[in-house]
């Protein structure tokens, strides 16, 4: 084989295994794109559960602090209807009375 195609060929490969090393070099930082992007989820997703879970005490405080103005509300009525009821002169200010109302519209 003549040195020229000799030397021609091994330019050829030389060219290709620089172009194989840039691709590889290329997909292994794809790779650690993956797996960063991948650990950055798995941390959102913790996130996600605990953000949930902080979601869910959060209702369950809200309704239980709801049912005790309900029921301080019904004692509240209760105890205006029982003075009422007995005859007693009851006053109620504009603004009290719009309160009432509100709240018994809920």
């Amino acid at each position: 084989m003549p040195k020229t195609l000799v030397s021609d060929e091994l330019k050829m490969v030389n060219r290709r295994l620089d172009e194989l090393a840039s691709s590889v070099e290329i997909l292994r930082r794809d790779r650690d794109m993956f797996e960063d992007i991948l650990l950055r989820l798995g941390v959102v997703e913790e996130g996600m559960h605990v953000n949930r879970d902080h979601a869910k005490e959060m209702n369950k405080d809200i309704k239980a602090d709801i049912k005790k103005v309900e029921f301080a509300v019904e004692d509240k009525v209760d105890e205006m209807k029982s003075i009422v009821d007995n005859s007693q002169i009851l006053m109620v200010k504009n603004n009290i009375f719009q309160k009432i109302k509100h709240i018994i519209k809920k």
